[in-house]
């Protein structure tokens, strides 16, 4: 199995002032560091489309739910207020920014081999959140697949002088859900025009 990581790049080398030179970086699984896959932003944005047109598929189907006498024990259950609350563009939160401060910090904490995104639920803003916590290599491990990859563990980070855990991690706040990429887009006029959600999200805000 190749588990090499190469980046190709026009360099020089001895008798050869345009050289292909391979920069090796961390390899694709069995490191913590070689996590992803490389991406093109129109790529990128047909993925974002894609998320936002699941996130509307299934809200309408709630919709549907609550608006059918039919299925009326179905929506006065408490637990299907925690689905519709949680399918609603407005607590789905597509897309925000971690400022390089705050990534640095925890790049820069001893043993930290990269930072690991969880996804969350913020009572204060109502909506999904993401979570950034630095990772130490665990190791490799072998999937049930029989593939080995990497593993990673969140670091824990002892504050000598009173024994506690100190901030070790963000948790993202000024996000934008999809109910308010949508109140951009009909702001600006731009509902029936050719720019679409993703030109909102991978744009400024």
């Amino acid at each position: 199995m190749e588990n090499t990581n190469h980046m190709c790049l026009q360099g020089k080398d001895v008798g050869d002032s345009n050289k292909t030179i391979k920069i090796n970086l961390a390899d694709d699984v069995l490191e913590v560091r070689g996590f992803g896959q490389p991406i093109t932003r129109e790529r990128a944005k047909q993925m974002a489309e894609a998320y936002f047109t699941d996130i509307e598929a299934a809200d309408r189907l709630v919709q549907k739910i609550i608006n059918d006498d039919r299925y009326r024990d179905l929506a006065e259950d408490p637990d299907f207020d925690k689905l519709k609350k949680l399918i609603s563009p407005e607590s789905q939160t597509v897309s925000g920014v971690f400022g390089k401060e705050i990534i640095l910090q925890i790049l820069a904490m001893k043993n930290c081999e990269g930072i690991r995104y969880i996804v969350g639920k913020d009572e204060d803003e109502k909506r999904n959140t993401i979570i950034l916590i630095g990772v130490t290599d665990e190791g490799v491990i072998t999937g049930d697949n029989g593939i080995p990859r990497a593993s990673s563990l969140p670091l824990k980070v002892i504050d000598a002088s009173t024994n506690n855990i100190p901030v070790d991690g963000e948790v993202h706040k000024a996000s934008l859900t999809i109910a308010q990429t949508k109140t951009m887009l009909n702001k600006h006029n731009l509902l029936d025009s050719p720019k679409t959600r993703t030109d909102i999200i991978f744009g400024s805000f």
